[in-house]
């Protein structure tokens, strides 16, 4: 089904290609990019070997869609355009792209070279999902995945889905974080991918200070680091106690934030309101019968969020040193842009209180 959808798909964007007045060429001599992935590699003390990857449909005669690889290599971002011109056996035809994966280490060394020439471009697709991974981003658009076309269509349907758990937000797109690397009190985050025995999984977040990664979390801390950041999202929240004890919470959550400034120091509210329903209970077994145990599960879960919130605050503040929340634009929103100030020193400086609401909404179908 995945792959039909695809033929379909490559289909269509092959008839507006045509459409638009372009050299008319047979589908068998075009190649169409749906992923894009950037690596680098240290070569010496200073000199950095840039790569990067290009994962494209091929048309075959038989009218079968096949997935290549295109690479290049070079000293500089831009040169690695060139390297890769020169192994080119089909038309190239730029502005489809779904997905831009940055490898760690180059995440790690600073985007802005790349997101120069991006935005210099009037080709490249800037509303194309962006992830951070681990290892070569080559190896993911490489990853073959059952049913698809090629890893870069899973990918694209992960970071799309994500905003469907563990409270992330749902604009992962490379206009989106162009804009917040460059805007004032914010910085960027992004869904952290890995290849694991399972497959492809997102495994937490990468923190960014600027165009550079400073940071990653686990998906537990990520999925905090979302509630506490993004104005509104889903996820499943559990408490545990015990091995066979457990509830599991599935909720959306709303984040209301104020800031005051007392002389120079500044002071942080940020409200959360869980509401949700309980999708498996083997914790309270008479939840759905008393009123008393119902208040009582959304107490603790309050009580529990709020520890964990205040956990992440603290290596938020005094481990990774950025301010991933934006509450900086709050501030520089209430009280003036433009100013100077370092953001990230004084949101980690502030004191940051979290106020947690629960409300159970829906029990499921009950005990059996």
């Amino acid at each position: 089904m995945k792959k039909n959808s695809a033929v379909i798909l490559l289909s269509v964007l092959l008839f507006i290609y045509l459409l638009s007045g372009a050299d008319r060429l047979p589908a068998e001599e075009l190649s169409l990019p749906s992923g894009t992935g950037f690596d680098i590699e240290q070569r010496g003390s200073e000199d950095l070997l840039y790569t990067t990857s290009i994962s494209a449909y091929i048309f075959s005669q038989n009218s079968k869609v096949i997935t290549k690889l295109y690479t290049g290599t070079a000293t500089s971002p831009a040169e690695t355009r060139k390297d890769r011109q020169k192994k080119m056996d089909k038309k190239f035809i730029l502005g489809l792209e779904k997905v831009d994966i940055f490898s760690e280490d180059y995440a790690k060394s600073g985007i802005r070279p790349t997101m120069d020439i991006v935005l210099n471009s009037n080709t490249v697709n800037d509303l194309s999902e962006v992830a951070v991974c681990k290892g070569k981003a080559s190896s993911l658009l490489e990853y073959k995945i059952p049913a698809y076309s090629g890893s870069s269509d899973y990918i694209e349907g992960m970071l799309k889905s994500a905003s469907n758990y563990n409270f992330f937000e749902k604009n992962f797109q490379l206009l989106d974080f162009l804009v917040r690397i460059e805007s004032e009190g914010i910085n960027a985050v992004l869904p952290y991918i890995e290849i694991r025995e399972e497959g492809l999984q997102i495994t937490g977040a990468a923190l960014f200070k600027n165009d550079k990664m400073v940071a990653k979390t686990n998906i537990e801390d990520a999925r905090i680091l979302n509630a506490l950041k993004n104005t509104k999202g889903k996820g499943m929240l559990t408490i545990v106690e015990g091995s066979n004890h457990y509830i599991d919470f599935y909720s959306k959550v709303r984040r209301t934030v104020s800031c005051k400034r007392e002389d120079d120091n500044y002071k942080f509210n940020i409200n959360l309101k869980f509401k949700g329903e309980i999708v498996n209970n083997e914790l309270y077994s008479q939840i759905g019968y008393s009123e008393k145990t119902k208040k009582e599960f959304e107490n603790i879960l309050e009580s529990k969020i709020e520890d964990m919130c205040n956990k992440f605050l603290d290596k938020m503040k005094n481990e990774y040193k950025v301010d991933s929340l934006g509450l900086g634009r709050v501030a520089a929103a209430k009280y003036g842009r433009d100013t100077n100030v370092d953001w990230d020193q004084i949101v980690c400086n502030s004191e940051i209180k979290v106020k947690v609401n629960v409300k159970l909404d829906r029990q499921g179908r009950g005990d059996y």
